[in-house]
């Protein structure tokens, strides 16, 4: 795998290691501050979820087309507008850590070396 896969792969880890519900991890490109978050099941399943706000138009576009590529389509979760990508993930690391990786590679751009704030809270 890559670089920032296997970074991002042992962060999902630490959290999957935690037990109930309400933990929470955002994986932050340092410089940019662009980020992806996944939010922890009581039964130990991620959810995957990246706000549309978040995205500019062109990483929008991009965020369409790479998501949907795993089913994920822009969720309209307040009764208006599209506001994020949304999808249960269950207890698959590899998915979950293949899709952060692909988000900053191919959506946000950064290269596989770049430098992520992690944070595990609950």
């Amino acid at each position: 795998m890559t670089d920032a896969y296997d970074r991002i792969h042992k962060a999902l880890e630490v959290l999957c290691g935690n037990s109930g519900d309400g933990w929470y991890i955002i994986i932050q490109e340092s410089e940019s501050e662009k980020f992806v978050q996944f939010a922890l099941e009581e039964n130990g399943g991620l959810i995957f979820d990246c706000p549309v706000v978040a995205l500019d138009k062109d990483e929008l576009k991009k965020a369409e087309i790479l998501l949907g590529k795993y089913g994920i389509k822009p969720a309209d979760i307040t009764g208006g507008n599209f506001v994020t990508f949304n999808a249960d993930l269950g207890q698959d690391l590899k998915k979950a850590a293949t899709i952060a990786s692909e988000m900053f590679k191919f959506v946000y751009e950064k290269p596989e070396r770049a430098k992520f704030d992690i944070i595990i809270n609950r």
